[in-house]
This record gives structure tokens, C-alpha cells and sequence, in this order.
């Protein structure tokens, strides 16, 4: 009997836990909405949402990766840091790129 309550206890847990990604996720995509709705420019919507994902999901770090012109390389263009956070990253003006192949983000 005991382990037939533990198993429905169990099942209600996972219920749960599936419902509060799900408003989770149906929170962010409302800001997301109200974000693009409102940016006046493309880097504004993609820095908003980079930021809105990153906290919305309860990420510490996150990237926005996008081709080169000439497409043939893959540049970060944005990235969001929880505040606070010590992470080392190439916060210099150039822009950190990769080529096909090359690093993890030129695998992808």
C-alpha cells in the first residue's frame, strides 16, 4: 500500500515539476512577444531576448551566434552574464570568431 502512495506521490512530482517548465516557458515566450513587439532595432530584440532567455530558463551564461558576411565563419555578436558571475571571456572589441570546423561553435 505504502509503495503504491509513493509511486502516485512520485507521479504527481513529476506533474508538477513538467507544469512549472511548461509556465515557465509560456512566460517567457510572453515577453519574448512583448520584447520584439517593442525593439526598435534587430540588436535590440536579439540582446532582449538573449537576456530574457538566459534568466527566463535560469542560464548563467548565453551567447548569440551569427555568419560572417561572407559566411564562411561564425561570430559572437552578443552574450549575457548573470550579474555577479566570475566567467572569463573574451570581452574585447574584436569580435570572437570561428571557422568550419574549428572550436566547438564551428562543429555546430
Amino acid at each position: 500500500m505504502l509503495d503504491c502512495i509513493d509511486h502516485h506521490l512520485n507521479s504527481l512530482e513529476q506533474l508538477n515539476h513538467r507544469l512549472v517548465i511548461l509556465e515557465k516557458r509560456l512566460e517567457v515566450q510572453s515577453h519574448l512577444s512583448q520584447l520584439l513587439a517593442h525593439a526598435q532595432t534587430l540588436e535590440e530584440a536579439i540582446e532582449g531576448a538573449l537576456k530574457l532567455f538566459c534568466k527566463g530558463f535560469d542560464w548563467r551564461f548565453g551567447e548569440y551566434w551569427s555568419r560572417s558576411e561572407i559566411g564562411e565563419q561564425l561570430q559572437r555578436q552578443h552574450f549575457w552574464i548573470l550579474p555577479g558571475l566570475q566567467v572569463e571571456v573574451d570581452q574585447q572589441e574584436t569580435i570572437a570568431e570561428f571557422s568550419c570546423g574549428e572550436g566547438l561553435p564551428g562543429q555546430i
